[in-house]
């Protein structure tokens, strides 16, 4: 539950960005808030602050994929 936390999501972000072709990262670029800055990973925590509140809460189970523990990989059907 733990493993990640904001910095980690902030990691995640900055290695992202660097699998993205240059029209890609411009067009996600365009998509971000002023508040971001054009930095994408001022905005890869946005997902774990608002699931935390009532009227989100909704949106939780859509954050992540449960898989066993002795699989090491995952395959969407």
């Amino acid at each position: 539950m733990y493993g990640w936390g904001k910095q980690g999501h902030i990691i995640t972000c900055k290695i992202a960005e660097n699998f993205l072709t240059k029209d890609a990262l411009a067009s996600v670029k365009a998509l971000l808030p002023g508040s971001a800055e054009g930095e994408l990973a001022s905005v890869c925590s946005w997902p774990d602050e608002i699931r935390r509140s009532a009227h989100n809460r909704w949106s939780g189970p859509l954050h992540y994929i449960d898989t066993p523990d002795f699989r090491y990989n995952y395959q969407y059907c």
